[in-house]
């Protein structure tokens, strides 16, 4: 993993602002989408049906728009594109499903125990790869394109 990271001299890290920006932008587009889909569930579904449903809703909600996004062929979610930023393993190549599945799952956890997503924005202030928490776990960088 150390030589990996040694060949992504050559690719720009993304910057701070960055990955802020692109990380607020992705949770609006997300909640968004997520608060209409449950107002159709809220709307369609029997009273006792509801909490399974949003539960199944959000699983997927979340499983097509981050990991697969990452994975894909242009290795970004709405926001990271509007910021010019992708995901990349440590060599600089697209990551797979697997790998930005454990990816996000780690950051979820970041943000499920609050204070590790603190931890995480401070590891990432103070690498110059801007690398999280979550990108260490899983050998990823997001990188500016």
């Amino acid at each position: 993993m150390q030589n990996a990271d040694r060949n992504m001299g050559t690719l720009e890290p993304s910057g701070v602002g960055s990955r802020i920006g692109s990380y607020l932008l992705d949770a609006l587009i997300f909640i968004s989408c997520l608060g209409i889909a449950c107002a159709v569930i809220f709307a369609c579904t029997p009273k006792e049906g509801r909490g399974v449903s949003i539960i199944v809703l959000v699983l997927i909600a979340w499983f097509f728009y981050f990991p697969l996004m990452e994975s894909s062929e242009r290795q970004a979610t709405l926001g990271k594109m509007a910021a010019h930023l992708k995901v990349v393993d440590g060599a600089g190549n697209r990551i797979g499903l697997l790998r930005a599945t454990g990816r996000n799952l780690v950051k979820a956890f970041c943000v499920f125990i609050g204070f590790l997503k603190l931890v995480s924005f401070i590891v990432l202030l103070c690498n110059e790869r801007r690398k999280s928490i979550h990108d260490f776990v899983t050998s990823t960088c997001v990188i500016h394109v």
